[in-house]
C-alpha cells in the first residue's frame, strides 16, 4: 500500500493533520484542495496587502507569510496559502487551490495549480506543476513539467503504480507525488500518476512514469538507473 507518508514527512507540517486523513489515498487529498485549504486556519501576520497588485480583486482566501516576496508581474489566483521566506518571480502564475510552505521559491513563468509544496522546495525556472504533492527540499529544474492531464481524445482516469499495483484514482486531473530531497533534471516531463519517492536524481531530459524507488539515479532515455549506496543530503 501506498502511503504519502512514505516519501514525504509530514510530522511537524502545517498539513499534518490533513496528511494524516488522507495518507493512504492522497490523491483524493487534491481533489478535495480547495475545500481544505478554503477551512484551514493559518496562524501568524498575513501581508497580501503589500501585493494586492499581484492579486485579482475578485480572488479570495490569500495568504502572504512574513519575509516573502512577489517580484512585479507574478499573478496569485484564488485560495492561496504561501508560507514565510519564499519567492515568487516575475510572471508566475500560483492558484487556484495551492498551499506553499516555508522557504520555496516559484520562478519566472512557473505555473502551480491544486498543489503543495512543501518546505524550502524550488520550481524556479518555466516549470508547470498541476494536482501534485511536491516534498521538502525537491528541486525541479528549468523546463520539468508535472503533466497532471491523459492527452486522449475524451480524457481518461489517472491510474498509478505501486509494487505492480495498478489503482484507479479515478481523477481526470492528477500529477505526480514527489519525495523529499528528490532532484528533477531540466526539461524532464512527468507523466499523469507518477510517484518518485525520497532522494532520487533524475538526470535532464526525461520522460517518466509510474513508481521510482527510493535513493537511485535515473540517467539516459532508456531509464537506467543504478542505486545511491550511501545518500549525502
Amino acid at each position: 500500500m501506498f502511503k504519502i507518508s512514505d516519501i514525504i514527512e509530514i510530522n511537524g507540517s502545517d498539513l499534518y493533520t490533513v496528511f494524516a486523513d488522507y495518507d493512504s489515498k492522497p490523491w483524493e487529498l487534491i481533489k478535495n484542495l480547495d475545500i481544505i485549504l478554503s477551512e484551514l486556519n493559518i496562524s501568524g501576520t498575513n501581508y497580501r496587502e503589500n501585493y494586492e497588485h499581484c492579486i485579482d480583486e475578485d480572488n479570495t482566501n490569500i495568504f502572504i507569510g512574513e519575509g516573502t516576496t512577489l517580484e512585479s508581474g507574478a499573478n496569485i489566483k484564488n485560495n492561496v496559502i504561501i508560507g514565510k521566506n519564499c519567492r515568487i518571480k516575475g510572471g508566475a502564475a500560483i492558484g487556484p487551490n495551492v498551499f506553499i510552505m516555508d522557504g520555496c521559491t516559484i520562478g519566472h513563468c512557473s505555473e502551480v495549480e491544486n498543489s503543495i509544496f512543501m518546505s524550502n522546495s524550488n520550481a524556479a525556472h518555466l516549470n508547470f506543476v498541476g494536482h501534485s504533492i511536491i516534498g521538502s527540499n525537491v528541486n525541479l529544474a528549468a523546463g520539468v513539467i508535472c503533466s497532471n492531464f491523459k492527452q486522449l481524445p475524451f480524457g481518461a482516469d489517472i491510474n498509478i503504480q505501486v509494487n505492480g499495483r495498478k489503482i484507479n484514482t479515478k481523477m481526470s486531473l492528477l500529477g505526480s507525488f514527489i519525495g523529499d530531497y528528490t532532484k528533477i533534471g531540466c526539461n524532464s516531463v512527468l507523466n499523469p500518476g507518477t510517484i518518485i519517492s525520497k532522494r532520487v536524481i533524475v538526470y535532464p531530459g526525461n520522460i517518466l512514469r509510474g513508481y521510482i524507488d527510493t535513493s537511485v539515479i535515473i540517467k539516459g532515455a532508456d531509464k537506467h538507473s543504478v542505486r545511491i549506496e550511501e545518500s549525502t543530503v
